[in-house]
């Protein structure tokens, strides 16, 4: 199951989003905060750490979210993460 639980810390899977700007082909990831959730829970609204073109606030499928507490900290984070 992916992450998206109202206030959970989370990695977002960001390539893709053509209002950040960033090609699909790129694999660019950061954390955020979830924010807010559809009803039928296809997506979430995340407020992201990092911004991107001044956006700070995306919403993406739930399929782009991985709760951080999965992932492991620091060093760890990066070799764990896998889509």
């Amino acid at each position: 199951m992916s992450g998206g639980e109202l206030g959970e810390r989370v990695l977002v899977m960001v390539s893709g989003i053509e209002t950040l700007g960033l090609p699909a082909g790129d694999q660019v990831a950061t954390s955020g905060t979830v924010i807010d959730r559809e009803p039928d829970n296809s997506n979430v609204t995340v407020h992201l750490d990092v911004g991107f073109g001044g956006m700070n606030i995306v919403s993406v499928s739930r399929e782009k979210v991985k709760p951080l507490s999965s992932l492991g900290a620091g060093t760890e984070l990066a070799n764990n993460f896998v889509w």
